[in-house]
Order: C-alpha cells, then sequence, then structure tokens
C-alpha cells in the first residue's frame, strides 16, 4: 500500500512540476528513507508508477486520444522520466 501512495506522488509530482523537479525530488527522498526502514522499494514504487502511466495511456487511446493530444504526451514524458529514474 505505501508503494502506491509512493508511485501516486511520484507521477503527480512529475506530473505537476514542468518548471522544476522540486516534488518529485522531495519524493524520491520520502521513498529512499522508506526504502532504509524497509516499507518499500524504489523498484517497487517505480513498477506502480510506471503502471499506472500505462493503465492511463491505454485508457486515453481506449477513447480515441490522439498521439499529439496533451494528456497522451503528458503520460508519454512521465513514464519515460520513470523508466529513466533508475538506469
Amino acid at each position: 500500500m505505501l508503494e502506491q501512495k509512493f508511485a501516486d506522488r511520484i507521477r503527480q509530482g512529475v506530473q505537476g512540476c514542468t518548471i522544476h523537479l522540486h516534488g518529485p525530488v522531495q519524493t524520491w527522498r520520502a521513498i529512499m528513507d522508506a526504502e532504509k526502514k524497509g516499507l518499500a522499494t524504489k523498484g517497487g514504487v517505480l513498477d506502480n508508477a510506471r503502471d499506472a502511466c500505462r493503465t492511463r495511456l491505454a485508457d486515453l487511446v481506449r477513447e480515441g486520444a490522439a498521439e499529439d493530444d496533451p494528456r497522451v504526451v503528458k503520460e508519454k514524458l512521465t513514464l519515460d522520466f520513470l523508466e529513466n529514474l533508475l538506469r
């Protein structure tokens, strides 16, 4: 459950901070602290966040959203950001 909460926070933080990354960085620190305490793992949080992006993308496509729809672009950028965090 904690991992899902962090996943939601990091996904929303990434999408809400186009000028600066204060929100995502703060969330990432919280994830690291939780990992040290054995309450969450970076991989689990990122998996949940990526799954949420993929689910949202699938929903948008099912609704008929085009590739250049701002909602699709935002989800793809978020997904790219999340997938690069552990590289």
